[in-house]
């Protein structure tokens, strides 16, 4: 039976077996490389998030083995950067969300489960995690341009954050879904899709990527999950049989 420290060791190694086969790749083949690092609340502790926002100074205190793997593959980053000169841009970006999701990610889950209530093929009750937290959701699009901003600098900081600084409850998130889909199902709480020790809420501070950039979000969230909906609603009300959600191109 693996024990937490086991798990956070394989966790580690794999990690640093990946990163290592890539930083120790040809100078030659450098141009730029992105380490986009998914859920940035990975790296704080419950104190720092519920007190001020999250930016890019905070010493790294990983608060999950999820976490801890996050923090490992930054620092491992900064050291190859230095030690050999590589152009290397650490970006924590905070939950994205658009059209193309994978179905695991609570909002692409969402539509999925009213889509289906909404096109007949299920009349089952909703199955939710905790509604009452709120996260930082940037639009993919949005976030795709701020990579793609700092990748253009000529001397990019260490860190950046890319976040909005506004947290959204994912009951509003839910709330917006069933909306757009003129839908009310049942909803039931699942323990299973809860975390233990979640933290309530989280905001980013992207100060650095607007001041070094100029960017600022261009898309409204809400316009964004109606959109994610809109776009794996399509799916059900075409398909006869099973439906892939993230098959199809994303097109601008």
């Amino acid at each position: 039976q693996a024990s937490p420290r086991n798990i956070v060791v394989t966790i580690a190694v794999d990690y640093w077996e990946g990163l290592k086969s890539l930083f120790s790749c040809p100078r030659e083949i450098w141009v730029a490389y992105v380490v986009k690092v998914l859920e940035s609340i990975c790296y704080f502790s419950a104190v720092l998030v519920l007190m001020i926002f999250l930016t890019e100074d905070m010493g790294l205190r990983p608060v999950s083995t999820y976490g801890l793997s996050k923090a490992a593959q930054e620092l491992a980053a900064h050291t190859y950067r230095r030690a050999r000169n590589l152009r290397v841009l650490v970006m924590r970006s905070f939950n994205l969300v658009g059209p193309g999701q994978a179905p695991n990610f609570v909002v692409p889950d969402f539509c999925t489960q009213v889509a289906r209530y909404a096109s007949g093929r299920s009349r089952d009750a909703m199955r939710v995690g905790n509604l009452d937290v709120e996260r930082d959701f940037t639009d993919v699009r949005d976030g795709v341009r701020a990579f793609r901003m700092v990748m253009e600098l000529e001397d990019p900081a260490a860190a950046y954050n890319v976040a909005t600084g506004t947290a959204v409850p994912i009951r509003q998130i839910l709330e917006w879904i069933l909306d757009e889909a003129r839908v009310r199902p049942e909803i039931i709480s699942d323990a299973s899709r809860c975390r233990s020790g979640e933290i309530a809420r989280v905001r980013g501070d992207a100060g650095r990527l607007r001041s070094h950039t100029g960017w600022a979000p261009e898309r409204d969230i809400e316009s964004s999950v109606r959109e994610v909906y809109q776009w794996i609603a399509r799916r059900y009300e075409r398909a006869q049989g099973p439906v892939n959600t993230v098959e199809e191109t994303v097109r601008e």
